[in-house]
This record gives structure tokens, C-alpha cells and sequence, in this order.
């Protein structure tokens, strides 16, 4: 729960923990969303679409890829949880990654709600460790109820 006109995400993960907040009069989602690290290469269909398995994945070192797929997809779930109040899985949404900018193009798959294609997303890995924000601009707010 967060105060009366802020909007906020929490996330964690081994040794780690972060937040974000703003007011809801910048964004009316934000989601958050840390990871260490780990092979995921077992749960690749579990977590990709067909297209995002067969994406470009030149510009990543080994289980990296996965690691930012998942991760900017929890950021997703986390930024329009306020606004759907459900579970969002992870092939309702497709991750493009443009690992020049850090930054994360959003397909849906499933009308998760008629404004979910206004949220954006970033990505940043470093030693080990990477985050991921989405976020749902406040001025479409009122289509959104």
C-alpha cells in the first residue's frame, strides 16, 4: 500500500532490495523489478514467446537474454497491477530488447487492458545484478477507470 497519490513498486532479490516511488500525477503505474543473474535456459518456453526465443540475441552473454526477458516482464506485471488487479503470465506480453538504449518495446498477446500499450520499460545490468522499470504514463489515467 502506498500513500494517497503515489504510485510505487518494490522489488528484491539475494542481498539486495530496492523501491520506487512517485506521485500519481506523473505515472499512474510504475513497476519495479531486481535479479541476480542466474541460468534460466530450462524455463526459456516457460517465460518466451516463440518470437522472443527466436530473437537476436547477439548482443547478450550466455543466460543474459533470459535474465532481462524475465525480469522486464515482472516489471510489467508490477507497473499495471493497480490498474488490472490480476495476474499478467508471461506470454500475454512479448519483450523486444534494444541492448544499445536499455530500453524495452511491449506486444501484448491478450487485451490485458485497452491502454497496456502505453507503458514503456528500461533495463540496466551491472556486476551481476539487473532492474528493470515499466511505467504507465498518468495522463491516460482516466481511460484507465
Amino acid at each position: 500500500m502506498w500513500p494517497q497519490g503515489v504510485v510505487g513498486s518494490i522489488a528484491h532479490t539475494a542481498g539486495l532490495a530496492g523501491a520506487i516511488a512517485t506521485r500519481n500525477s506523473h505515472f499512474s503505474g510504475i513497476g519495479l523489478d531486481i535479479e541476480q543473474l542466474q541460468v534460466l535456459d530450462e524455463l526459456s518456453h516457460e517465460i518466451c514467446t516463440d518470437r522472443e526465443n527466436e530473437a537476436e540475441r547477439e548482443s547478450f552473454d550466455g543466460a543474459h537474454y533470459l535474465n532481462v526477458v524475465f525480469s522486464a516482464k515482472e516489471a510489467v506485471y508490477k507497473c499495471l497491477w493497480p490498474q488490472v488487479r490480476r495476474f499478467i503470465g508471461f506470454h500475454e506480453i512479448e519483450i523486444a530488447l534494444n541492448a544499445d538504449s536499455g530500453e524495452f518495446a511491449i506486444s501484448w498477446h491478450k487485451n490485458v487492458h485497452d491502454n497496456a500499450h502505453a507503458v514503456r520499460g528500461w533495463w540496466r545490468m551491472s556486476n551481476n545484478v539487473i532492474a528493470a522499470v515499466a511505467t504507465l504514463p498518468s495522463s491516460i489515467e482516466s481511460e484507465l477507470t
